[in-house]
């Protein structure tokens, strides 16, 4: 029943996705309106046979709180840190270095799952890191300028 009541979302949706990318492209021709709405209904497409096919919802019980002053100061300290190693770069060889975070992926239902879907993209765009590997323990990572492990193992970040 739910999902009839929000049937006029995909329209405006589509409205909304056409209208932007016709001001992106800043002229309004024929060929501009056609690939639009073909840009746009194929994404809808997509979205759709997702919706219908999808086996677990993607469900992210975070510490909010906690994450909201956390992320910024890493990407502020870790943005600062990597542009001090890459401007030391310029004079001297810098050595990376690839280290195992401790981490708990937990179990494999919507949960968990929306938990390390987040872990894993928050860390991989953060400035100094990305992931390389999930293992059963930990995050395998790259690290241009070498940090102290999390002490959260549930949320690394």
């Amino acid at each position: 029943m739910a999902r009839r009541s929000h049937r006029w979302l995909w329209p405006a949706v589509c409205l909304l996705l056409c209208g932007t990318y016709l001001l992106f492209v800043g002229t309004i021709s024929s060929s501009e309106a056609l690939a639009a709405i073909l840009a746009v209904m194929s994404g809808l497409s997509l979205a759709i046979l997702h919706d219908k096919n999808a086996t677990r919802a993607l469900d992210v019980q975070a510490p909010w709180r906690r994450l909201a002053v956390a992320v910024p100061t890493a990407l502020a300290r870790d943005t600062v840190s990597v542009g001090a190693t890459l401007l030391r770069a310029l004079v001297t060889p810098v050595v990376s270095k690839i280290s195992v975070q401790p981490f708990k992926p937990g179990a494999a239902d919507a949960r968990d799952a929306g938990r390390r879907a987040a872990v894993i993209l928050a860390t991989s765009l953060a400035p100094n890191a990305y992931v390389i590997r999930v293992t059963p323990e930990a995050l395998l990572m790259h690290q241009l300028v070498p940090a102290p492990d999390q002490p959260d193992e549930t949320w690394p970040l």
